[in-house]
């Protein structure tokens, strides 16, 4: 499976996820944060939900400020998609682009790097041409700022035998960075206990999205005036005793437990894809009326 997201390498006593611009910066979807001797961490963050999109164009300079120190971004398309970008707390900002798989697809980057991206290009500049030993010399330079030990042959020969988001790992060890432990979310999102809440969260998400949208082109109507001759519907909720999901309170115990499938011998996974639908549909339904 592809993956988009970014990694994001800094130096801080504070856990990354806690320090200013970080989450405006990249969002707040953690996947782990390694940690490394002297205070480095390399964190991972899928790709920022979508009311996070609006302030997702910093990249790494606001973070470097926060931190005082240099901080390294790559942020990652279809796996094969490596946008990289460099910055020191004085505000100076490097960017290369990486995309060693696409000539073996038969396809260059389709990507617009400049809207939507963590390690967003500049308006008005255009994507720079993939150059190994370009990128190279940029890390080793980022490197000798940052207080790390390496060379920018290290660093390409590391690189060189990765086509995908594992060539983040072989920048780290190419960079001597010695790893301490790892940090894991609290709360697995994908876990059963949480899936449905998530999938709740990302479809909140998505109507926000499209409403700031909406408001910056002018689009959206005020509040509480729907067009002329049109009635605003009322759709249902699904509450308690309504609930499509699979979830019921025992009035033993007062615990959550699962519940049985629903009527029909209706599987628990057809029954959350129907609470999907109907979000979808709830949303669908109340942007039309706007």
């Amino acid at each position: 499976m592809s993956f988009y997201g970014t990694y994001v390498l800094a130096r801080s006593a504070t856990l990354l996820p806690h320090v200013p611009g970080m989450r405006s910066a990249f969002g707040s979807r953690f996947m782990s944060i390694d940690r490394y001797q002297d205070g480095w961490q390399l964190v991972g963050l899928m790709t920022p939900m979508y009311h996070e999109m609006p302030t997702i164009n910093g990249g790494p300079v606001p973070l470097a400020t926060a931190t005082g120190t240099p901080v390294l971004a790559v942020e990652i398309k279809e796996s094969y998609c490596l946008q990289y970008g460099g910055a020191t707390p004085g505000g100076r900002q490097w960017l290369a682009h990486s995309a060693p798989a696409a000539a073996d697809r038969h396809k260059r980057c389709s990507f617009d790097h400049h809207v939507d991206a963590t390690v967003p290009l500049p308006a008005g500049v255009d994507l720079p041409a993939d150059d190994p030993a370009g990128l190279a010399d940029h890390l080793a330079g980022w490197a000798g700022e940052a207080g790390l030990d390496t060379s920018a042959k290290r660093i390409a020969e590391a690189l060189g035998t990765h086509t995908d988001e594992s060539a983040v790992y072989g920048l780290v060890q190419a960079l001597g960075l010695v790893p301490v432990d790892t940090v894991y979310p609290a709360v697995e999102l994908n876990d059963a206990d949480w899936h449905e809440c998530w999938r709740r969260a990302d479809n909140a998400s998505v109507r926000v999205i499209q409403e700031w949208n909406l408001r910056r082109t002018g689009e959206l109507r005020a509040a509480g005036r729907p067009a002329a001759g049109r009635r605003r519907r009322v759709h249902p909720v699904p509450g308690p005793g309504r609930r499509l999901d699979v979830r019921r309170r025992t009035h033993q115990s007062g615990a959550t437990r699962r519940s049985d499938p629903p009527a029909g011998n209706v599987p628990p996974t057809v029954a959350t894809d129907q609470l999907r639908a109907h979000t979808a549909e709830r949303a669908r339904r109340r942007l039309r009326l706007m």
